[in-house]
């Protein structure tokens, strides 16, 4: 498609049109209702997503795509449906696709970590280069026509009247935060993508904000920076609760059904007592799978044998 006509789609409407599950415009910003509190809006070729919770008499939004542009059809979305303000907002971490839309929601809470705002602050200070940066970089890497459009989306969005908006209530290693009947249990977790994510238990809905490899057949992915001990920490927090996680809230995507954290819990702390034992024993960091006994987690290894060999190479890594 000639990138004149992409560019006369995108100015003809970023009206909202209710069809179905789909708000319409260049790149349709999709409805998952997962149940009738909560309900998942998903934006772009990458379905980024922003969750709405019902909290009796306000709601929570849990990102905020990656435009002030989407953000308000969002919105639209949210008060034609709901007919109830939005008072908190919580960004899981700072990335773009999470944040940029956090504009729309100026009125609420924008609840984030600490290192949140700061990296926000220092990666999007320069708007113009980012904008020019971000476009570039979908195009090269994707060369498909949907993330053509979305990028030259984004590009639009970014120049009409888009507002740099960071979080204002700011956590750090763990707090709770209690909205109308539901209570928000949020642990930092650095090393999950980025130093600001932020894992949230919603315990009287069942959710669970996180990667979607927590769930049983998969397998979590480190980062450098990962703090271990906040990791297994969060997720023996939550199964501490004696709730069973029903959903897991992903960033991108659908929610991923009735995880059992047992198994990511378990593997985590066979891959940290194995890299501990190589340690202590004076082993290079790439003899530390000599230690990891894989018979408990054959299938998600056999399945991800590079993933884990980067998990250990990470934690082999990192300062003893």
């Amino acid at each position: 498609m000639p990138r004149q006509l992409k560019a006369a789609m995108i100015l003809i409407s970023f009206s909202v049109i209710f069809s179905g599950k789909t708000l319409s415009s260049g790149t349709a910003v999709r409805i998952f209702e997962l149940n009738s509190r909560v309900h998942v809006l998903k934006n772009g070729p990458w379905a980024e997503t922003m969750t709405v919770l019902d909290a009796g008499a306000e709601l929570v939004v849990v990102d905020t795509f990656s435009s002030h542009l989407k953000a308000s059809e969002a919105m639209r979305y949210i008060r034609k449906t709901f007919h109830k303000p939005v008072t908190h907002v919580i960004n899981t971490h700072h990335h773009w696709d999470h944040t940029f839309g956090n504009q729309v929601f100026d009125e609420a809470k924008i609840i984030a970590h600490v290192h949140c705002a700061e990296d926000m602050k220092t990666e999007y200070a320069d708007s113009e280069r980012f904008i020019e940066k971000v476009p570039e970089g979908l195009k090269k890497t994707y060369n498909k026509p949907e993330y053509d459009i979305f990028a030259d989306e984004f590009t639009e969005a970014c120049r009409s009247g888009f507002r740099l908006t960071l979080p204002d209530r700011l956590v750090e290693d763990v707090a709770v935060i209690k909205v109308g009947d539901l209570s928000f249990k949020l642990f930092h977790v650095p090393g999950l993508h980025t130093r600001s994510n932020l894992t949230i238990f919603v315990p009287e809905l069942g959710l669970l904000f996180t990667r979607r490899q927590f769930h049983h057949d998969d397998l979590p992915a480190l980062e450098p920076g990962v703090d271990m001990g906040k990791l297994i920490g969060s997720l023996e927090a939550v199964l501490a609760e004696g709730i069973p996680v029903k959903h897991i809230m992903v960033g991108h995507g659908n929610p991923v059904r009735d995880p059992d954290l047992t198994v990511p819990l378990a593997y985590l702390k066979a891959l940290r007592d194995a890299v501990a034992e190589a340690h202590r024993k004076g082993a290079p960091r790439e003899d530390a799978a000599q230690f990891f006994d894989a018979k408990p987690f054959s299938k998600q290894i056999r399945n991800h044998t590079a993933v884990h060999a980067s998990n250990l190479k990470i934690l082999g890594d990192a300062p003893r």
